[in-house]
């Protein structure tokens, strides 16, 4: 009897490692840029305040919290805004 529970935690342990491991290699890699070549949030922040967004007391500080957050999400509706009112013609 132990014998059998453990032969079935065993397939089960590795039915579970073949799937994380089918869905890891699936992964598409969404970003081949370097990493040198990835801004920095600092820079991301920098960007969203010279464009008129707030991201918080501290400014561009590398910190990503909920005024960051809030700004970006800002900007990207936005930036959506535009997109679709150019799709009208406006």
């Amino acid at each position: 009897m132990k014998a059998l529970k453990l032969t079935i935690i065993i397939v089960i342990a590795f039915a579970l490692l073949w799937m994380v491991n089918s869905f890891i290699s699936r992964t598409p890699v969404t970003d081949s840029r370097l990493p040198s070549e990835i801004p920095t949030r600092e820079y991301i922040q920098q960007l969203l305040i010279k464009n008129g967004y707030d991201v918080g007391p501290k400014g561009a500080d590398g910190k990503i919290g909920k005024d960051s957050n809030f700004a970006w999400e800002k900007a990207e509706c936005d930036q959506f805004a535009v997109e679709m009112m150019e799709r009208q013609g406006l």
